[in-house]
């Protein structure tokens, strides 16, 4: 790609899935740019974000980052991937999600950091540190339900598989990568890096929704 912003390497914080994170070092690597690859908790980095520690931010959707410090400082690249979350259950449960207020009677797992659109419907958020605490908070019934991503779920099931199962659709949320205002020159490099691999589909051979 040409046209790449020469700097200092970038702070970029990865995801908190493979997946995504597959799709953001592609993203980046398209670039050029030097970057440095910064490993935090969803919540830490967040805190890093708003202040300026970590300049590119992996895999987020605007309906999770609200808080009053990110809309100050973040600018949204073009979405490449959309996320498709579904409800998670243990495998033997029959609970059906209609309508968000159906969740009051239930404890949820969420990962610590995360907001979510239906939060406050929730019975009782019961927090884990990533994807993987979720689910085992589900499957040794110490939560009665989660909300994950489609695909995070099944590429987690591939790595170990749990008595869990998916239900209804929760949300469709465009994923995109957050641009900290102090670095605006690096958002058009960044749009131009994801048209790129959209064009090639690139996003959608990792998740492997086309044939290789």
């Amino acid at each position: 790609m040409s046209g790449t912003v020469s700097a200092d390497p970038v702070p970029a914080g990865g995801g908190d899935s493979p997946l995504f994170r597959e799709m953001f070092a592609a993203i980046l690597e398209n670039t050029g740019l030097e970057t440095k690859l910064i490993a935090a908790p969803p919540e830490r980095r967040r805190r890093m974000f708003a202040q300026g520690r970590v300049v590119l931010d992996c895999c987020s959707m605007e309906a999770w980052r609200q808080r009053e410090e990110e809309l100050a400082v973040q600018l949204w690249s073009t979405p490449f991937f959309i996320n498709r979350d579904r409800f998670v259950v243990h495998e033997d449960s029959t609970i059906t999600i209609i309508q968000p207020e159906d969740l009051k009677q239930y404890r949820v797992a969420v990962v610590h950091g995360f907001e979510y659109a239906h939060s406050p419907h929730f019975g009782m958020a019961v927090p884990g540190r990533g994807w993987d605490a979720v689910l085992q908070l589900i499957e040794k019934k110490r939560a009665d339900i989660g909300i994950i991503g489609e695909v995070i779920f099944q590429e987690k099931q591939l790595n170990k598989r749990r008595t869990l199962q998916l239900i209804e659709v929760a949300d469709e949320q465009a994923l995109s990568i957050r641009v900290h205002r102090s670095r605006a020159d690096l958002l058009p490099v960044i749009n131009q890096s994801i048209l790129d691999l959209k064009a090639q589909k690139a996003f959608l051979t990792i998740a492997n929704l086309v044939p290789e």
